[in-house]
């Protein structure tokens, strides 16, 4: 069962076309009567289908994401016409805009006035995308009369205000592009500091998750049905899913892996939402749908397993959901974050402003854990630095470096800093991280020196000597093995790395069958990066009465690979299943994909293997920090002067952070040998 519910958390196909956009926004209204028929079931209304024309442009991307093309985007808008000062920064003033009524096809008129969070407006928040998808050139186009002023507003929010709109009063919004003054950048960081109170007191939250396309009212429906608490079979049909079932899970797919759910910004808004709706084009459902639909997908995991196991496609609706859901479920334990945690909990998510991977996600923490303010003067490069600093100096491990990318990063950034626009190290490579102590029970002794240079205590324990150049052959993002090409490509390399590791025999014992018995379970531990995941996102260490599952991981990828193209027979899974195996040959996939081989050697130290980053290289060193749970890899810079004041002052190693990495034998500290080194300065830039 275990197996089986990793794998369906893993079916979503992750080359869904996802472009970025912004999505700092909310809409408010204080006319809810009109919008009682949305309590519980979905509400359906006219809405427009695009032409073939709008769903190529809703494709293009934007490009550029600077904070030139933010102002070029405010400037187009003609909005900075409008705006008079708010009366003063931190008085918890905002502005609202109050939407005139019309049907979908009427000019869009508004009024925008400033009230006072503490008086206690009544008006709801819209959740949107920044994404402009019809405009070629991704600039506002969308007319907008507000206060007798024609302004321009991105296609998206063009749309969405289109949808809320009354026909017959107005509605109260709060919406970030039109109520923020954004080339006012002091009123941009204080408005942006009290988001969280906005949104925490508009009266709901409006989800708008962009236009209805075809089968959207089938896919809210199918929502619904799902909220029923049906077993799987009644509810997609018996003894095989209906047409008309598979058909409305393409629909809800269609809506569950749209750009919203990757906005950044969005988090913060449903997770702060005291009410909220789902809205598609003119279709709605209550926001708590999705909690519901999640939760009972995750009750009938179990008592359906059958019937998922002859259905692989309900997979992909777990997952799907798993992801959309997370948003409105953070509110549940939203108190227990820092911001170092929610950076992991939330991979890959996109912003316009890269700064905003920060920033949006302050407004989720307890004051006295935001540990920075929104500062729109400050550069991308700034902002990570100091989010690093801060994060460093307020935690008693090394955690946050274990999110680092030597490769594809911002050049401008220390090594040490994560660059969260790139989508920094996650999934197993990180949540590997706390199964060990190589560190010991030390705390990180941390010390920052002119923002750029990170000093730490530790042991320099090994250096790369061999790495193996050839790597894991396939790239399998759904996690599992399908065919022979891709059993072969995964029992070739573990024979390779055998191979590899077998020069390490001769030096390792003196008695052959032992040695060679040793140094194979040092490759599965090593293989694994010494765990195995039980459960999804539950991982324990790998333990040698595991040792026999692993050589029969190994057995059954040798003959999987000698199935033709075709699929094996169904009797060949059932025996994975009943061996309960399959578990470690998708660990030596997860770790294969992302991670390469080495061997390392030192004098006076025996020589290990390890898996580490695909960027490390010979002469690469392993050090272990204190407080680092794992070893982490570093690169050796050019010599540094400790103090440019003197010609005679003392050079100095400097260091680049490469990440963290497995060496079989240290994870929990160093024994032997490495006992008698001593702790030294080590210098990151």
């Amino acid at each position: 069962m275990d197996s089986l519910r990793r794998r369906l958390k893993r079916r979503l196909n992750p080359t869904l076309n996802i472009s970025p956009g912004r999505n700092r926004a909310f809409l408010t209204n204080a006319h809810l009567k009109e919008d009682n028929g949305c309590a519980s079931a979905v509400t359906m209304g006219p809405t427009n289908h695009p032409s073939p024309i709008q769903v190529a442009f809703k494709r293009i991307k934007l490009l550029n994401h600077s904070t030139l093309r933010l102002r070029k985007i405010y400037e187009t808008s003609k909005l900075k016409k409008l705006y008079h000062s708010l009366p003063e920064l931190g008085s918890g003033e905002a502005r609202f805009i109050h939407l005139h009524p019309g049907n979908l096809s009427d000019p869009l008129v508004c009024t925008i006035n400033t009230a006072s969070l503490g008086t206690s407006p009544e008006y709801e928040a819209l959740s949107y995308t920044w994404r402009n998808s019809e405009s070629v050139d991704g600039f506002p186009d969308v007319p907008v009369l507000i206060n007798g002023v024609t302004v321009y507003v991105l296609s998206n929010l063009g749309l969405a205000l289109k949808c809320l709109r009354h026909e017959r009063s107005e509605r109260a919004l709060w919406i970030d592009f039109l109520c923020i003054n954004q080339a006012n950048t002091p009123e941009l960081n204080d408005q942006v500091q009290q988001m969280g109170d906005i949104y925490q007191s508009a009266a709901q939250v409006v989800a708008f998750v962009g236009d209805a396309a075809q089968g959207i009212e089938e896919a809210m429906q199918f929502l619904v049905e799902i909220c029923q608490d049906k077993h799987f079979p009644e509810l997609m049909g018996a003894p095989a899913p209906s047409e008309q079932a598979l058909k409305k899970t393409g629909y809800l797919l269609h809506l569950l892996t749209r750009d919203y759910y990757k906005r950044v910004w969005t988090i913060q808004e449903l997770a702060l939402a005291r009410k909220s709706v789902l809205q598609c084009g003119k279709y709605t459902v209550p926001g708590d749908t999705l909690e519901r639909a999640h939760s009972v997908f995750s009750k009938h995991l179990s008592c359906c397993e059958l019937y998922l196991q002859n259905n692989d496609f309900i997979g992909s609706i777990y997952s799907a959901l798993d992801v959309a859901a997370s948003r409105w479920n953070l509110h549940l334990e939203r108190n227990n974050y820092t911001l170092a945690s929610l950076i992991t909990m939330f991979p890959e998510q996109d912003a316009l402003d890269p700064r905003d991977q920060v920033f949006s996600l302050l407004g989720l923490l307890d004051p006295a854990q935001r540990l920075i303010r929104p500062d729109y003067s400050l550069s991308t490069e700034q902002v990570y630095t100091k989010t690093a600093i801060e994060i460093l100096k307020h935690s008693t491990d090394l955690c946050y470096l274990a999110h680092v990318n030597y490769t594809d990063r911002n050049p401008n950034l220390p090594s040490w800093v994560p660059d969260l626009s790139r989508h920094p190290i996650r999934g197993l490579a990180f949540r590997t991280y706390h199964e060990f102590s190589c560190g010991g029970p030390a705390e990180a002794a941390i010390h920052i020196d002119s923002e750029t240079e990170l000093i730490l205590k530790g042991l320099f324990v090994d250096t790369v000597s061999e790495v193996d150049l050839i790597a894991y052959p396939l790239s399998l993002p759904n996690g599992g093995l399908k065919n022979q090409r891709e059993a072969r490509g995964l029992y070739e390399y573990l024979l390779h790395i055998e191979a590899m590791a077998s020069s390490l025999l001769p030096q390792s014992k003196n008695r052959a069958s032992s040695a060679s018995e040793d140094l194979l379970h040092a490759v599965w531990r090593t293989a694994s990066k010494g765990v195995i995941e039980v459960a999804p996102l539950e991982l324990r260490r790998l333990q040698p009465e595991d040792y026999p599952s692993c050589a029969k991981a190994k057995r059954l990828l040798g003959t999987f690979a000698e199935y033709p193209e075709s699929s094996p027979p169904s009797e060949f899974f059932a025996m994975i299943e009943e061996e309960n195996v399959w578990r470690y040959s998708l660990i030596f996939t997860a770790v294969a994909q992302r991670s390469r081989f080495f061997l390392t050697s030192q004098p006076g130290v025996p020589p290990r293997m390890g898996m580490g980053p695909l960027e490390i290289l010979p002469d690469d060193r392993i050090v272990i920090l204190a407080g680092g749970s794992m070893p982490f890899v570093v690169r050796r810079l050019n010599r540094q002067s400790a103090d440019t004041a003197g010609d005679e002052a003392p050079e100095r190693d400097c260091y680049a952070l490469v990440g963290i990495v497995y060496v079989d034998g240290i994870m929990d500290g160093v024994t032997g040998a490495g006992e008698q080194l001593e702790w030294e300065d080590v210098h990151l830039r």
